[in-house]
């Protein structure tokens, strides 16, 4: 990954979204295909966010796209995120991308 190409990746703002919606491809790798269709084990909740457990592996960290999903303008996580913090997380510039 080059430095302008993780200079792009967003910080994730804690809220799930993208791992309930859907297992990213490191743990569909990782898991039997009869767990594809659960909700992902590798979140979790600590403190006031979500985290990704597989975000620990350094090898790993860079190919989950952490953060893609954070101003999908269908992320409604992302907006009682925003709500409860009293501040917005993304511009309109990111949202439309």
């Amino acid at each position: 990954m080059t430095e302008e190409e993780r200079a792009a990746i967003r910080t994730c703002v804690g809220c799930g979204y993208c791992c309930k919606k859907s297992l990213c491809a490191m743990a569909v790798w990782i898991l039997p295909p009869e767990r594809h269709e659960e909700e992902c084990p590798f979140l979790y909740f600590e403190g006031e966010r979500y985290r990704c457990a597989l975000a620990f592996h350094r090898p790993w960290a860079e190919d989950l796209c952490i953060g893609e999903g954070c101003c999908c303008s269908l992320n409604t996580e992302r907006r009682k995120y925003e709500a409860k913090k009293g501040k917005k997380v993304c511009s309109a510039a990111q949202k439309a991308e």
